[in-house]
């Protein structure tokens, strides 16, 4: 039975989430209804990362199994695209081992939270940035960063509710928080782990930012991290500016080599 790869980007405010909900519109109940339709086919969709609602994609990967082999993949990508009403969008698609499983397979996620530091809104950014109007210490916040490196007990970054059956060791590889070289204002926290709690990215900015604006004073990252409490960090921002950006697979270079398509074809 082949299995099949998809390269996915989104809006999030269209969706409640990635994962099917009951009567809700979600990205996995919006791909298996419209591939039912192209395939005629009832297939379980899995992918890289459960994004919040309001959360976006720039390139998560998605796979299913199907009973049909697809030979024309442009075909059937105009068709899923043209299906999802244009609240999504597949940018590339591979054959993939029978073994591999977007959720399962996936070694590493990358995701961004972007931030736009100025006095006034940017419509072009409304429900894309978190519009932020304090002044920050850039640098201050750089530095912290570099205290999330590493493998790390992440209670006081997470939901509590959602660490009932859960470990809190996450492991960070990387993590930056740079301005864009194409927008001025616009700050981009880049950062990639093993896997992240509930709500972690978030908050995990919503901290820097208090840290960078001197909201919190009496405590750095370290000693937050340290405490194993929520109550110590700082606000859980909004959805909005958190972007799933990439997911990385050890054993299967497939997806890295459909990455690079879409790159390429994106180049200017």
């Amino acid at each position: 039975m082949p299995v099949y790869s998809l390269l996915l980007e989104y809006e999030g405010s269209r969706f409640h989430g990635f994962q099917k909900q009951t009567e809700i519109i979600s990205v996995q109940s919006v791909l298996e209804n419209s591939i039912l339709i192209v395939l005629k086919e009832e297939v379980k969709i899995f992918s890289s990362g459960r994004t919040d609602t309001g959360v976006h994609s720039k390139g998560i990967i998605a796979s299913f199994h199907s009973k049909n082999r697809i030979d024309n993949f442009y075909k059937f990508i105009k068709a899923i695209n043209h299906l999802s009403g244009g609240s999504l969008s597949i940018h590339g698609m591979k054959e993939v081992p029978e073994k591999f499983n977007a959720q399962y397979s996936c070694t590493e996620r990358e995701y961004e939270y972007w931030v736009f530091l100025s006095k006034y809104p940017s419509p072009l950014l409304k429900g894309r940035a978190y519009h932020y109007k304090h002044k920050l210490d850039i640098k201050k916040i750089q530095d912290e960063c570099s205290h999330l490196l590493g493998s790390h007990d992440f209670t006081s970054f997470a939901k509590p509710s959602s660490l009932l059956k859960k470990s809190p060791i996450r492991n960070i590889s990387k993590i930056e928080f740079r301005e864009s070289k194409e927008i001025h204002g616009l700050y981009r926290l880049t950062i990639r782990s093993t896997g992240f709690l509930h709500n972690m990215v978030r908050i995990i900015t919503g901290t820097l930012l208090d840290i960078g604006n001197g909201k919190i004073k009496d405590r750095n990252i370290r000693e937050i991290l340290q405490k194993k409490n929520r109550i110590y960090a700082g606000a859980t921002i909004p959805p909005d500016g958190l972007y799933f950006v990439k997911a990385f697979y050890e054993k299967f270079p497939e997806i890295e080599e459909l990455y690079k398509e879409f790159y390429k074809i994106n180049e200017i």
